[in-house]
């Protein structure tokens, strides 16, 4: 009796909780690299360095300050980008890796009895 509840188990709730696990696995890859901060601080200065220039500053100061916070943009956005591509990658392989997991679930509880049968024929 302990085995086909076990069975129900595995071939009902178990399996469902497995696909809400994998839901939360690509929930916890997004929350690691925080893609949605990424995505909407793209264009931020890199670690907040910004350059201020005042107005009894000369020309050539000024327009030092605004290249020093254009470079510093750009960097926060090649960096940011390349961050973002690296979540996209590894959501790629958790959720190819999950998917085969749910996939060979209702074929693991069977796995004995194929490898035996398997090992008789050899």
């Amino acid at each position: 009796m302990l085995f086909i509840d076990f069975l129900k188990w595995w071939y009902g709730p178990g399996w469902l909780m497995r696909l809400k696990m994998l839901g939360a696995h690509l929930e916890d890859v997004a929350d690691y690299f925080s893609i949605g901060t990424l995505l909407v601080t793209m264009f931020s200065p890199w670690r907040q360095n910004v350059s201020v220039a005042r107005s009894d500053q000369s020309f050539n100061d000024k327009v030092s300050a605004v290249i020093d916070n254009m470079v510093s943009r750009i960097v926060g956005a090649f960096v940011r980008f390349f961050m973002i591509n690296v979540a996209i990658i590894w959501l790629a392989v958790v959720l190819v890796l999950n998917l085969v997991y749910v996939v060979v679930w209702p074929i693991i509880p069977l796995s004995p009895a194929i490898l035996i049968s398997i090992g008789a024929t050899l």
